[in-house]
């Protein structure tokens, strides 16, 4: 109860500090939503904010334009992910991305192996179409990156395809993914949807120590009752291993499908009851990852 409140607390005093950041740095006009307002009306001011906050960090005639920018370096955990994965990719011919927002992975995968058949699952229509009006992935040809408008685990369910490798990549807050995606079954949705030497690797956001780490003890407990073999890298190795931080799952059928690339891989023990879709905390253990970022532990 005392987190889930102070959770309320944080959220309400964060909502109130945005719409009063207008005010003074002027990145962004405040969206007034009322009753009367209509969708169409909103999702227009919605564009022109971020029209306008790309064209404040160069989007046009910048030297060194902003990440996910056209001719713009990924963002860090994309570039990772490259490293990681590259290659494995060499060979590839199929990429399943669930989760796409700005499309920053795909497009790095597209740049970097052109003739790779890259296929995303997103829930939002209208966030792919922000996506390809202000983002890199707009400089692509449209047959680049195959945009299905779905619901990951429906999705699965409903696919017959196999690929090389499937990237989760979903989130639906600041830190949190969808429980629906990292239960046992999940997971075994997506390993069906691999080819036999496929891998599977995921985007995470969460400490390695302290209170706030138990959800990803708990997620390599859930990963390792489906997946032969698990590893955990750090996007930056020098991080503080007690600050939030975007970690990459990868796994496999084997030990020599998924990348070791020494510095960045870190244990993570197999901690508590797997995930399930009869039992999944999930936010509760996210809320601790929050918590803990904020010091409150």
């Amino acid at each position: 109860p005392l987190v889930g409140f102070l959770m309320v607390l944080f959220c309400v005093g964060a909502t109130i500090d945005f719409f009063r950041r207008p005010k003074s740095y002027k990145r962004f006009e405040e969206v007034k939503f009322t009753k009367n307002h209509r969708e169409e009306e909103f999702e227009s001011e919605l564009k022109l904010n971020i029209k306008k906050y790309l064209l404040m960090y160069g989007r046009i005639g910048d030297d060194l334009p902003r990440h996910n920018l056209p001719k713009a370096q990924a963002l860090d955990y994309a570039t990772v992910s490259l490293e990681l994965l590259g290659p494995g990719l060499e060979s590839a011919e199929s990429v399943l991305v669930l989760g796409g927002a700005a499309l920053t992975l795909p497009v790095a995968f597209v740049r970097r192996h052109p003739g790779l058949a890259v296929e995303v699952v997103e829930i939002d229509a209208s966030v792919t179409e922000l996506a390809r009006e202000y983002f890199a992935v707009g400089g692509l040809p449209d047959t680049a990156v195959r945009v299905v408008h779905d619901d990951a685990r429906v999705f699965l369910r409903g696919s017959s395809r196999h690929y090389d490798l499937v990237y989760l990549d979903v989130f639906d807050h600041l830190l949190t993914v969808p429980w629906t995606l990292v239960t046992r079954e999940a997971f075994q949705a997506l390993a069906e949807r691999l080819t036999a030497d496929g891998v599977f690797a995921a985007n995470v956001l969460s400490p390695l120590v302290g209170p706030g780490a138990a959800f990803m003890h708990r997620l390599q407990a859930t990963l390792e009752t489906v997946f032969d073999e698990v590893r955990v890298h750090r996007v930056d190795p020098d991080a503080d291993p007690r600050t939030t931080q975007n970690l990459i799952v990868t796994a496999g059928s084997a030990q020599s499908l998924i990348p070791d690339d020494g510095e960045r891989v870190v244990d993570v023990l197999a901690r508590g009851r797997p995930f399930s879709d009869a039992w999944a905390p999930v936010e509760y253990l996210q809320a601790r990852v929050f918590v803990q970022g904020l010091g409150w532990n």
